[in-house]
Order: C-alpha cells, then structure tokens, then sequence
C-alpha cells in the first residue's frame, strides 16, 4: 500500500488537519518536475532559477508542517499528562495513599486486600471501575498519540526521500537530518513513559497484579479497522440467499399467491432491515470523511459494530423476513397456521434484542438498550448526543411504531391465531392508543428539550426545539377526531341507508 493510502486509512478522524499534508507536497514534486519536463532546450537557465525558488518554498512548507506537528504533539502530551495525574491521584484517595510509585510489594498486596475487602456493600466496586474505564481511555489516547508520532516521521521521510528520488538531490535526506530527527515530538520520551505508568497503574492497583488482565482492558483495536472477512463472507451469503428469496416472492405475487392486505403484518419488521442497511451505508460514510462517530457516541472503541457487521445483520434479518413471508404464502402446503409466521419473526427480532448471553454483539446491544432506556425516561437524566440523535431517528420511523403497535395488537387479541380476525381492527378501532403511538416519537424529543433546556437554560434552541416538537400534539390530536368524526358520520349514513 502507498503511504498516502496508508496515512488516510491509519490517521484519527478528528486529528486529520493535524497530520503532515503528504499529498500536498507530494503534488508541489511532481508539479515542479512536470513543469521542468516541458521546458523547452532554450529557457534551461530559468528553468534553474524556477528550482532554485521550488527548493525555497518546499522547504519552507516543510517547517511549517513540521511547526505544526511539534505544536499539535506538546498540546496533546500536556493534555494526556493533566488527564494521568487526575487519575492517579483519584485512584490515590481509592488506596488512601497519595504516593502510589513508593509502595512496597508486600504494603500492597495488604492495602489492596483492604481495599477489595471493603467494596462489599459500597460504591468502592464502582469507583474503581469507573477508574478502570477512564485508564483505558486515556491508553487509547496514548496510542492514538503514538501513531500519530510514528505516521508523522514515516512521511516526513517518505516525502523527503521522494524529494531526492526525483530531482536526482541530497538536500532532502540533510534537511530530514537536521530537522525532524531533533524534533520535540520525535524525541520526546515522555509519551512512552506515561504509556509505560499506565500500564503498571492498572495492572498492580486494577487489574490485581495480574498484566495479562491489564493488557486485555487496555488493548487498542487495530487502527485501521480492517474488516473480518468471515463477517464479509456472512453478509454476501445471506445476501445473496436474500435475492434469491425475494425474486420467488415476486414470482409468487405473479402468479396471484399473495394477499396483499396481509402484507402489512411484515412491514415493521422489514423496515428494521431497511434501517440497518442504511445504517451501515452512513457508518460506512463517515468513516470516509472523517467522523469519528465511535468517539461522538461514546461508544467502546475495543467493541463495537462496523459497517460490515450492520451490513451482516441487514442480510440475516432480510432473509429472516422472506422466510416468514414465503412461510405465510405455503402456510397451507406446510399445515402451520399462517399467522405464526409474522409473530415467530416477531419473537426472534426481539428475542436477539434483549438475550443476555455474551454472543451475537451483547455489548453492542447493551449499548442500545441502555441509550433506548435513557430516551424512555428522557426528563428524568441529562441528555446525550447519542440519547437525542435516537430520538429523532425515532421521529422519522413513526409509523413503524404504529405497525409494531398494530402487529402486537392483532397477536393480543387473536391468540389462537384465527384465520376470520382482521387485522385491520386494530389500526381502526384503537383510536386513542393509535394516537398516543404516533404522538410518543415527538414527546420523546419534547421532553429531551425541556430536560436540556433545564440542565443549560437556553431558550434557543432548546424550549424553541420544544415549541417545535409540541406542535406535533394537537395536529395528531384533530387528527384523530376529525377521522373519528368522520367515521361516525359514514356510520350514521349507512344507518339510514338502511
């Protein structure tokens, strides 16, 4: 892989604008070599004076990029070096002993005892796991620190080899010499001690002792995020299995086998396969672009789902929902009541949601479930960027709430799962329900903004977000009582009719 290549896939997102700008001068190379290459036989002397002015500028940028990086390093070891002394002494009052460093084997073998001894039945177990996370974090920053050290080196080396590759010099090679082999954020040991003091912290005082146990908290995800190809192989199996499912639907709707009106029982559960595909197309997105979604969500970065794993979960859950719809069409051919089929895809989505064995992405469902239960009880905890982006994804998908809501209500109330039930009653005859299902979305968001509004006592945006979102109230509310009014009416008129 070309260092370019290699610079844009290892960088951190939100660090982009810091790195060296290889590819600028990389292009100030080849743009001087072009121009010197169609210079006719004749104008060779200005061609010299143009290099001589090249070589000035190149070398110019070259210290500003290097000023910049040495400038963006101290910043960012300062800031880690404030973070490691909070922590230490955090994790000092812990062990009742501001000088960690100074303690002896034996001294802390019995302190840590006493420690462990006295969590029982108090906060202590979750302080220290809090400290746990919080090392492991800052670890992570550290390594991200550390490659940043390493990629800025590699192409400033790089470029300057390029340099005196192509102009046939040795300026390049003196200047890398003279220049970024002396720069602070080169030779400054101070990273590598505090990622050295992190780890002993956690293993002696966190970890019990034991590095192996340490380590496996602190490990740091590949940089580069290279995607499991198992996970690839899933995704175009299922996918495929998923296309070939949909066209035997399609030939089935041909041929007159499907009754459209019951299709409406699947269509909550495809569009959670619709979102998942278009969830995985955005994470996918930003991370061309740089986003650091992991970062703004405040997601483990050790655990959590890539674009690939999301794509994975479209294909299984796409091939989970035309099975049921194929097992709904034969319904007959296999002597299985055809309305189990929609409520054992039902149970299996919500079932995969809430299982609490470590298999199928437990952390990352967790993650979810704990940020859908903060959303629930949006006015009573502070709200979070990722509490409001669910909630107005929420917003969007309001009649994916209304076709759950009916799909479980047809399943309440025909438990025998009886052929002659229409499953239109609930969508007609839950007037009020329907419209406290359509109005939950916007209250969702509603009290996240009055939450906020209270937390940082801004009007705008907040109560102006709030005004916003309240509206939805009363257009739901003549909403539902003009179809009611108008359902009575089609009523009286059939009355008389008869």
């Amino acid at each position: 892989m070309k260092f370019g290549k290699k610079l844009s896939a290892l960088l951190t997102p939100e660090w982009r604008q810091q790195y060296i700008c290889y590819q600028d001068l990389k292009d100030m190379i080849l743009h001087a070599v072009e121009r010197r290459s169609t210079k006719p036989a004749h104008l060779i002397s200005k061609t010299d004076s143009f290099f001589v002015d090249f070589e000035t500028d190149f070398f110019f940028e070259c210290e500003k990029e290097l000023r910049k990086i040495n400038t963006f390093f101290a910043e960012k070891l300062a800031e880690a070096r404030r973070r490691y002394e909070q922590l230490v002494t955090l994790l000092g009052d812990v062990y009742g002993n501001s000088r960690l460093g100074s303690i002896s084997a034996s001294r802390l073998s019995l302190m840590r005892n006493r420690v462990i001894g006295g969590m029982k039945g108090r906060g202590s177990k979750k302080e220290l796991s809090k400290l746990r996370m919080a090392f492991s974090e800052l670890y992570l920053h550290l390594v991200l620190l550390q490659n940043y050290q390493l990629l800025n080196y590699t192409g400033f080396r790089k470029i300057l080899k390029k340099y005196d590759k192509i102009l046939g010099d040795t300026k390049g090679k003196e200047w890398f010499l003279k220049n970024v082999e002396t720069a602070t954020f080169h030779t400054d040991r101070n990273l590598d001690n505090l990622i050295s003091n992190v780890e002993h912290n956690v293993t002696e005082y966190l970890a019990n002792g034991n590095r192996a146990e340490a380590m496996k908290h602190l490990r740091v995800p590949p940089l580069d995020e290279v995607q499991s190809n198992w996970t690839v192989f899933r995704f175009g199996l299922f996918a495929g299995a998923f296309i070939v499912l949909l066209i035997i639907i399609c030939v089935a709707d041909f041929q007159g086998m499907i009754e459209v009106q019951h299709l409406v029982l699947f269509r909550g559960p495809f569009y959670v396969v619709v979102y998942l595909l278009l969830m995985a197309v955005n994470v996918y997105g930003w991370r061309r672009v740089g986003v650091n979604h992991i970062l703004i969500f405040e997601i483990d970065p050790r655990r959590h789902l890539t674009y690939s794993h999301l794509l994975e979960l479209s294909a299984i859950f796409g091939v989970l929902t035309a099975l049921s719809v194929l097992g709904f069409i034969y319904a007959k051919n296999l002597h299985i009541p055809r309305f189990s089929f929609p409520l054992i895809l039902l149970i299996t989505m919500g079932l995969y949601l809430i299982l609490p064995l470590p298999i199928f992405h437990l952390d990352s469902r967790l993650w979810l479930l704990k940020v859908m239960g903060r959303l629930m009880a949006a006015p009573f905890f502070p709200v979070n960027f990722a509490d409001f982006w669910l909630g107005d994804q929420f917003n969007s998908m309001t009649i994916v709430f209304a076709d759950f809501k009916n799909l479980l209500c047809f399943y309440f109330r025909n438990p025998f799962l009886s052929e002659n039930y229409k499953h239109e009653k609930c969508e007609v005859e839950d007037v009020a329900i329907n419209a406290c299902v359509s109005c939950l979305p916007a209250w969702l968001r509603f009290a996240q903004c009055l939450r906020q509004y209270r937390d940082n006592r801004k009007t705008h945006p907040y109560l102006t977000n709030a005004g916003k979102y309240a509206t939805v109230f009363p257009t739901i509310l003549f909403a539902t009582l003009m179809n009611a009014y108008r359902g009575l009416r089609q009523d009286k008129v059939m009355e008389n009719k008869l």
